[in-house]
């Protein structure tokens, strides 16, 4: 017999417990939405979650105990806090087999069981998929494992799973849970600091409109019996508050206050309650509608509407992101009704949430017993026996199989921890900076990732960004640095990894190979980006049997991962040439859905092609992809710009830019175009964009200064090829371009210097010749015969003289 409250009876029979007819019980989580966007009257962001809440109970007063994805969600399906499920955050931690969650209950109630998470974060390795008779968690998996905490599939594909799964269920009572993740970050900061908050209203109403047509498809599916749906999200979203964006670090209430809402047999309709709630009550609520007991100290929501929680009944939050991320202080503390505790890091807060709901006032000198009182029930909490934090090796290895080796964190702080709240500012300069680092202004972005990587408290996540920054800046070596760095301040697998991928780009793959060769014993520990930077470096080196050896291995884990395909058909097409492996590639592309996900198994197809002189057709192949990435663009645009298509060839490559700003090999392609179309003066901004990041890149200069001098800027131009040889002395271009220079000035002595240095340095350098010839010609010298002859004699007559 469920645990009822009092009046349980009338509440047992609306509920049909124990009967067939039991309700069906649907729960939707969403990430990252804020409280203050369910308003529940029509004038929030989500009208459908609003017209639900009209139907039903909105508990205004509702809480998660952590602000990160997967401790949240075990938390609603066990019905117990982070305290004792032992998962502090995303990715890191496992469900412990001891802890029931709520569809192993519920399956064992009779009912069908159905979970569709929309985020990779929530895969069933986690530990979340026990009791669903269907866990569907097929989302695309990224190669890099920081990406696979925002990796996600849109609402619009999960309400489609689960509809075709209400279509296809017995006809028994079920239970569905359905989990959004559209609204979470990244959501690229501005140069000053903020995000549109466009951007993230637009991301709540796609949601709502997806769970407007998951509604409206319960409808048509009902059957006939009652439904009880619970909504609710698994953290808030901080925009700005505290300095805070997103979620995670913190433990204000921006992220831990979410919308909960309730409609079902035992609800009144349009009620507004401000019982203190708990997602962790969600778990209670389902059971008991299905007629099964829940644990003696559960509270369930229909609890909290007849004897809601005390004032003085204490429960525990944390935050941990910081502390797995960052290797900072974790956040965590106790509340009660309007009192909210902080304990640690010391020193410890106390605020009134309902009269200062946006934290701002410490009130622990003003209110001495309160603090007593909480600070007493945080010490039981410490004292309950729990199931470690943490994870088995045989967990561990399995989660490095499918997200690889997670970025490390410090061995230490001199000064212990830094405690979040004083430092939070600094993760969004980093994170600006990043953004810097991938737009245009890249150089203004490196340099203030240079500059905050002198901070000890930084540095790790300072690293990690800065060295994928100089990868895409196209400075490989100055990565391996940054990555070397990381590693000696972290000792993490991702940094040797991370490192053996910027070797890999600089063109040192036997390097790459040793380090990867070290970075794990045996298959079962190396992490999928390994296995897919160690196939490179092996066909790099022309080890083609031992790459196409790797790539089987990741195709066994990740069949039909555009990455791998792509690296399987670099090394079939090495083994085996380019004829076989067309056809293969061919057959995966038209195996794809059309969403546009095949960017590398497409360019690999193009390349084959275009080895083959077929041009034609593989733009044919590009153009044939829906929503074309930077890549795509770029590589049509190189195809256009070799059959003497510029304009087009140019239109491309500026798309191209729009979509990744900071590609060095988009803006010198770009450069050189503008210069064949007479575009000097843009050429020479393209190429001083590039010089911003890399000062001392001589082909650089040089190039810049040609088109400076070509656009009539002879001043600004004498500056470059005077830079240049600065660094190399060496170049006779760079004194040939000199000389014409000074001949445009009349300064016959300084050209005739450049251009004796010019024909010193390379004796066959047809044009410096003849021009020596001219100039000795006008003066009368005898020299000039001499120089003619050698300008005929050392001159390709195919190609005019040199």
């Amino acid at each position: 017999m469920a645990r009822l409250v009092a009046g349980g009876t009338a509440l047992a029979a609306a509920l049909g417990c124990g009967s067939p007819s039991a309700p069906d019980l649907v729960l939707v989580t969403i990430e990252a939405v804020r409280a203050d966007r369910v308003g529940g009257d029509g004038s929030g962001a989500m009208p459908h979650l609003d017209g639900l809440a009209r139907n039903g109970v909105r508990f205004e007063r509702a809480l998660t105990p952590t602000p990160s994805t997967l401790p949240s969600v075990a938390t609603i399906l066990s019905g117990v806090g982070p305290d004792r499920h032992g998962v502090r955050d995303d990715l890191r931690f496992r469900l412990r087999p001891e802890i029931a969650t709520v569809a192993e209950r519920l399956v064992s109630g009779g009912l069908a069981t159905a979970g569709f998470p929309g985020a990779l974060s929530l895969h069933g390795s986690f530990g979340l998929a026990r009791g669903f008779a269907v866990y569907d968690d097929a989302i695309a998996h990224p190669i890099d494992p920081e990406a696979a905490a925002d990796a996600r599939r849109g609402a619009d594909a999960v309400t489609d799973l689960a509809l075709a799964w209400l279509d296809e269920r017995p006809r028994s009572p079920f239970f569905l849970w359905v989990h959004y993740a559209d609204a979470r970050g990244p959501r690229r900061l501005t140069p000053d600091g903020v995000e549109s908050p466009d951007s993230y209203a637009s991301a709540l109403g796609a949601i709502d409109a997806s769970i407007g047509r998951l509604l409206e498809g319960l409808d048509a599916r009902g059957g006939g019996r009652e439904r009880l749906l619970g909504g609710t999200a698994t953290q808030g979203e901080s925009l700005g508050e505290h300095g805070e964006y997103g979620h995670g670090l913190l433990a204000y209430d921006t992220t831990l206050r979410v919308p909960l809402i309730a409609v079902g047999p035992g609800l009144p309709a349009g009620r507004r309650s401000a019982a203190w709630v708990s997602t962790a009550d969600i778990a209670a609520t389902l059971l008991e509608a299905a007629g099964l007991e829940s644990s003696p100290d559960a509270h369930s929501l229909y609890a909290s509407l007849e004897s809601p929680r005390g004032d003085d009944e204490a429960t525990w939050f944390e935050a941990y992101g910081a502390a797995a991320r960052l290797g900072w202080s974790a956040i965590r503390g106790a509340r009660a009704g309007r009192w909210k505790y902080t304990a640690s890091p010391a020193p410890p807060t106390l605020y009134d949430v309902v009269d200062d709901p946006g934290e701002t006032l410490d009130r622990s000198a003003d209110e001495p017993e309160r603090v007593a009182a909480l600070a007493a029930a945080y010490a039981r909490f410490l004292a309950q026996p729990r199931p470690p934090a943490g994870e088995s090796a045989t967990d561990r290895d399995e989660r490095i199989a499918l997200i690889g080796h997670l970025p490390g964190v410090p061995r230490d702080f001199e000064a212990g921890p830094p405690d979040p709240r004083r430092s939070i500012r600094a993760v969004t300069w980093v994170e600006q900076a990043a953004a810097l680092a991938h737009s245009s202004r890249a150089a203004d972005g490196i340099g203030a990732l240079e500059v905050l990587a002198k901070s000890p408290v930084l540095r790790p996540l300072v690293l990690r960004r800065l060295g994928a920054a100089l990868l895409l800046a196209d400075r490989p070596e100055d990565a391996v640095s940054a990555f070397t760095r990381l590693e000696a301040v972290t000792g993490s697998d991702y940094a040797r990894v991370s490192r053996a991928a910027a070797l890999l780009a600089a063109g040192r793959a036997e390097e790459a190979l040793a380090l990867l060769d070290g970075v794990a014993d045996g298959d079962a520990t190396l992490s999928t980006r390994a296995w897919l930077m160690r196939g490179h470096a092996l066909a790099a080196v022309g080890r083609a049997e031992e790459a196409l050896d790797a790539a089987e291995r990741l195709a066994r884990r990740l069949p039909g991962d555009d990455a791998v395909v792509s690296l399987t058909s670099r090394a079939r097409a090495a083994l085996a040439g380019d004829a076989a492996e067309e056809a293969r590639l061919r057959q995966a592309l038209a195996a794809a859905p059309d969403d546009g996900e095949r960017v590398q198994t497409r360019l690999a197809l193009a390349r084959l092609l275009e080895r083959d002189g077929r041009d034609r057709e593989a733009s044919e192949v590009l153009e044939a992809d829906p929503e074309p990435r930077a890549e795509i663009l770029a590589a049509r645009a190189a195809i256009a710009a070799r059959r003497s298509n510029p304009v087009h060839a140019i239109r491309l490559y500026e798309k191209a830019l729009a979509l990744r700003p900071s590609a060095r090999d988009f803006h010198r392609a770009l450069a050189s175009l503008y210069e064949l179309q007479g575009r000097f003066d843009e050429a020479a901004t393209r190429y001083g964009e590039l010089l911003a990041v890399t000062p001392d890149d001589v082909g650089l200069l040089v190039a810049r200064g040609a088109a400076l001098a070509r656009a009539g800027r002879t001043d600004a131009a004498e500056r470059d090829y005077r830079a240049a040889l600065a660094l190399d002395p060496e170049l006779p271009e760079v004194h040939y371009d000199l000389a014409l220079i000074a001949l445009a000035r009349d300064d016959d002595a300084a050209a005739e210097a450049n251009l004796r240095r010019a024909v010193a340095l390379d004796p066959e350098f047809s044009a410096a010749h003849l021009e020596l010839s001219r100039l000795y010609h006008r003066r009368g010298d005898d020299r000039s015969a001499e120089h003619a002859a050698r300008a005929v004699a050392t001159s390709d007559p195919s190609h005019g003289l040199r």
